[in-house]
């Protein structure tokens, strides 16, 4: 695998955990919903998990397009 590979794989890992931690945050918020607690920046966090989540693993390939150009050869490094 190249640099490149790797680093798609690792953002894409990233995007992947943001989503997992999003899911955590929405379970606390479900959590105060149930239990009468006042949980709205869970929300609020657990809403902005979800959106650079997503547009992680949806941008991932235009990421890292625009790190690793054609021009380049990356199999030096």
């Amino acid at each position: 695998m190249k640099a490149r590979d790797w680093f798609g794989l690792i953002i894409r890992v990233i995007g992947l955990v943001l989503l997992l931690y999003s899911a955590w945050y929405f379970i606390w918020v479900a959590r105060g919903i149930f239990t009468g607690g006042d949980y709205g920046i869970y929300f609020v966090q657990g809403a902005g998990c979800f959106v650079v989540g997503v547009l992680l693993l949806v941008l991932a390939r235009f990421i890292v397009r625009l790190c690793y150009s054609d021009n380049k050869d990356d199999s030096d490094a």
